[in-house]
């Protein structure tokens, strides 16, 4: 590149560079340190929520059966055009998840939130399809659903 692409980008040459660095590599060492510790001490580190695993029906669900989630099975996860959702009159929002997927744990508090405040609702219903259990699993694939959630 021109000389004039340094003086406009306000590049001063690799010392610079390499000295402003410096902070971010050491934080970065004393955090893996630290962790490493706290590993070897043996307690406990929290990676991410450990949510409840509800027992619907031989299903693995992140969502109560008698929750303000309407869980979904088998061909009732299909919501291709094809199918006979369009024939209810109603819009639904459903979540494709996966139950062992920590981005759903943290997501599924949010949804039963939202699924609470359309409860009774005739224009919105709120629904969620585990994508994990193998009975759903052709629903998901026809859904082209491969990342969670969905």
């Amino acid at each position: 590149p021109p000389s004039s692409f340094f003086a406009w980008s306000g590049f001063r040459g690799p010392g610079l560079f390499r000295r402003s660095l410096r902070p971010i590599a050491m934080a970065v060492c004393c955090a893996r340190v630290l962790l490493l510790v706290l590993i070897a001490r043996g307690e406990d580190v929290d990676w991410s929520p450990r949510p409840t695993i509800y027992d619907n029906a031989g299903q693995k669900s992140l969502y109560a059966p008698d929750g303000p989630v309407h869980l979904l099975k088998a061909s009732s996860c299909n919501l291709s055009p094809s199918s006979s959702w369009q024939s209810m009159g109603q819009a639904w929002l459903v979540e494709y998840y996966h139950s062992s997927c920590p981005h759903c744990w943290y997501f599924a508090p949010v949804f039963r939130q939202l699924a609470a405040a359309y409860q009774g609702s005739r224009s919105l219903r709120v629904a969620a399809c585990n994508c994990a259990a193998e009975e759903n699993r052709n629903a998901c694939d026809a859904m082209q659903i491969y990342r969670y959630p969905s």
